[in-house]
């Protein structure tokens, strides 16, 4: 392939500057125990080969407690609040250098928002977001998560967050999913399809290909039992959420630590996953992003150009072309978070 210099949104990033990490669950001993911010993000983001030209935004599952009802739910606020001064350029001291660069850079945000309470209590949620903020900041507000990786069995089932999830289609929101197969296990994605089929048409956004066991060998993948259930799950949830959009991320947080510097063990780890995933979310339905900073920690300072080398050595894998690589890169991303 030519290199061309693509253009490239950035579809799954978390900012937090070291003043605000109390509204995080990371103490002083967490390796991300640092500033996050977008100068960093700029910093770190530099590639001959692309211009990064903005990020989504994605909570960094900040410190709740439900049992409070909305009482227990001011940090995630805060860090929307955060968030949302970076685009009007009004931030504190310790949280960045405002610019006119960096006010235009975050495209959508998607917050926390807490599912589990039910949807009278998230539009509830939604409505401070709203008060909280300006309006050309609410505007960005494209979805939600609720990190359900590391959730009990169950969580998902609830009737309250299948009303919620309801909720957020009614109401033309996303919502970012986001399993793991190698730390959470299958049993996550029986209870996704279950969730799906109750709530088939909400657009969701899901995380980092469910977090594939990239521990297994390349030469072992193709008979192993999980990944063989994985693949059949996963054309189960295709099948059952057919608004739904694949994120090509996060793979050096799942690859084992002795690969993670040999590119080209990485592509030959990561391949039979990306393939399952991209023969069924294709060229209009994946999204790119970097997981920054989380897979810095493993993927190095400059992640983001590292994870762009592995996923241009999967598209030369599959011969694919330049305008395909273009809408992964660069637009698909507008549909996928209703900004067209």
């Amino acid at each position: 392939m030519p290199s061309t210099k693509y253009k490239i949104i950035d579809s799954h990033v978390h900012l937090f500057a070291k003043e605000n990490l109390k509204l995080l669950k990371w103490d002083e001993t967490h390796p991300l125990h640092s500033d996050y911010r977008l100068d960093e993000y700029l910093k770190y983001s530099v590639c001959e080969r692309f211009q990064i030209e903005g990020l989504v935004f994605i909570e960094t599952d900040p410190i709740a407690d439900l049992s409070k009802g909305l009482e227990g739910c001011e940090y995630p606020i805060q860090e929307y609040l955060y968030v949302a001064r970076n685009v009007t350029g009004n931030l504190h001291p310790g949280e960045g250098e405002a610019s006119e660069l960096k006010q235009k850079f975050i495209k959508a945000i998607v917050p926390w928002a807490p599912m589990p309470l039910g949807k009278s209590l998230l539009r509830a949620y939604v409505e401070i977001l709203k008060n909280r903020s300006l309006v050309v900041e609410f505007n960005l507000v494209k979805g939600f998560r609720y990190l359900l990786q590391d959730k009990p069995p169950n969580t998902m089932l609830q009737k309250d967050f299948v009303q919620s999830l309801k909720w957020l289609d009614e109401n033309n929101f996303i919502f970012d999913w986001g399993i793991d197969l190698r730390c959470g296990g299958l049993w996550q994605f029986e209870e996704t399809i279950d969730v799906l089929k109750q709530v088939p048409n909400l657009k969701y956004i899901i995380n980092h290909l469910t977090k594939p066991n990239l521990a297994v060998h390349p030469t072992e993948v193709e008979e192993n039992d999980e990944f063989l259930q994985w693949k059949d799950y996963m054309k189960q949830i295709y099948t059952n959420s057919p608004n739904s959009y694949m994120k090509l991320s996060g793979g050096f947080s799942e690859m084992p630590l002795e690969i993670i510097k040999n590119k080209d063990k990485c592509v030959e780890y990561i391949y039979p996953w990306f393939k399952v995933c991209f023969d069924l979310w294709n060229v209009d339905r994946t999204i790119w992003a970097s997981n920054w900073p989380v897979c810095s920690l493993t993927g190095g300072e400059n992640l983001t150009s590292n994870w762009f080398e592995i996923t241009e050595m999967l598209f030369d894998k599959i011969e694919l072309d330049e305008e395909s690589r273009k809408k992964i890169y660069s637009t698909n991303y507008l549909k996928a978070y209703n900004l067209n």
